[in-house]
């Protein structure tokens, strides 16, 4: 592929309301996970990474505002912003899929129409809205690479939010014993999350301490059908192989793995299992970063998160495997190069 370099950023977290805080709180360790408003079945209060909001916006009302915040971060660190092109950029918006148990964006549409209201500025007929989960993520980069390359784009802004502290959301994962409960040790801590990238041509981004995306892939990984059915990691493999082989690289190159997928048996696994059978006994050992510890599971949200927060565990001239396991059976492998 055509590397993209990362221009601009923002995050909005659990951690803090900016990508400064944030990144201050993830080299601290740190996790601000709390009870929140919801209880499991038992009747207890679930554990939670919200993020501390002034105002209890709720539903999507909610994901707008963490959408904005982190728009207008990225937005006010980027030239086009300065230079007057904000309102020509294109903005390719990644939110959950609609087979999503309790999704809070009702109408995409409008979404969109209050996004660009709140920021006072309408983005460009290339705009898209691509509603697939965590693979969102991946398809927003292929557009993203194709406006920049071959459509001649100075930049382009992917926005990715979501949250997943919502009672039907929870109830259903609870259900499928997915959750962390006090009779299931083996489930994640729901949580939620918005950010955003500007991208331009890496040509223009090859500055020390600059991040590109240099691969990227995605493949299907179908759910077992029972407990006892081996786990094989194809997907995680698949996706991971499409990305390495669009950078040229192996991974044996690579120095860090980011992934999502903390607190589940069966995603540890599996991400181990991809790890064994694609170096197959060549004695490398990755550095292993996990989101999921210190942020919860930020949906949607986590790639990019995972994008704006490599530089703070990569030295220059590494190169990180960012991966994410999507609820709707889909992998997704991003390949990321810190610049000497």
């Amino acid at each position: 592929m055509r590397p993209l370099g990362i221009h601009a950023g923002g995050m909005v977290t659990n951690l803090g309301l900016s990508g400064a805080a944030t990144r201050a709180a993830f080299r601290a360790r740190l996790d601000n996970f709390s009870e929140t408003r919801f209880m499991d079945q038992h009747g207890e209060w679930l554990l939670g990474a919200e993020i501390p909001l002034q105002r209890p916006l709720r539903g999507q009302a909610r994901l707008v505002d963490l959408a904005l915040r982190s728009v207008t971060e990225a937005l006010e660190r980027s030239a086009a912003a300065s230079s007057g092109q904000a309102g020509e950029l294109p903005l390719l918006l990644c939110l959950a899929g609609k087979e999503r148990t309790g999704r809070l964006v009702s109408d995409e549409q409008r979404f969109f129409s209050e996004l660009q209201e709140g920021l006072g500025l309408g983005f460009s007929a290339e705009s898209r809205i691509i509603p697939q989960g965590k693979s969102s993520v991946v398809s927003a980069l292929a557009m993203a690479e194709a406006l920049l390359y071959d459509h001649a784009r100075e930049y382009v802004v992917v926005l990715a939010v979501d949250s997943l502290l919502n009672a039907r959301t929870l109830k259903a994962h609870e259900n499928a014993a997915r959750l962390l409960t006090r009779t299931t040790s083996n489930g994640f801590i729901p949580g939620e999350g918005a950010a955003c990238v500007v991208f331009e041509r890496a040509a223009t981004a090859a500055e020390p301490g600059t991040t590109r995306v240099v691969g990227f892939g995605q493949a299907s990984q179908p759910a077992r059908s029972a407990s006892d059915e081996p786990i094989t990691a194809d997907g995680f493999i698949a996706a991971i192989r499409s990305s390495l082989e669009g950078a040229g690289l192996s991974l044996s190159d690579v120095d860090h793995w980011f992934y999502d997928n903390d607190g589940s048996y069966q995603g540890a696994k599996e991400t181990t299992i991809a790890e064994l059978r694609l170096l197959r006994g060549e004695g490398l050992a990755l550095g292993r970063e996990s989101l999921n510890g210190q942020f919860g599971e930020t949906g949607v949200a986590a790639l990019l998160l995972m994008l704006l927060l490599f530089p703070a565990i990569a030295e220059p001239g590494h190169v990180g495997l960012l991966t994410g396991a999507d609820e709707s059976d889909y992998r997704s492998a991003i390949l990321v190069h810190r610049v000497e």
